[in-house]
């Protein structure tokens, strides 16, 4: 896990930091048993940050 934040009134902002493949993994076992009766939604998101390096050098 790379941050957990909580925020007044939206809820819980979770960031974690895995490879693509185990993306549907995850997220079913975050719907199906980290929140229980609350609703979850997922962003998948990218770190661009080693392609943005090497276009740089």
């Amino acid at each position: 896990m790379l941050s957990w934040q909580v925020l007044i009134g939206l809820g819980h902002v979770v960031t974690l930091a895995f490879n693509p493949e185990l993306l549907r993994t995850v997220n079913l076992s975050i719907e199906k048993g980290a929140w229980g009766a609350f609703d979850t939604t997922a962003y998948a998101t990218y770190d661009y940050m080693n392609q943005w390096k090497s276009k740089k050098e």
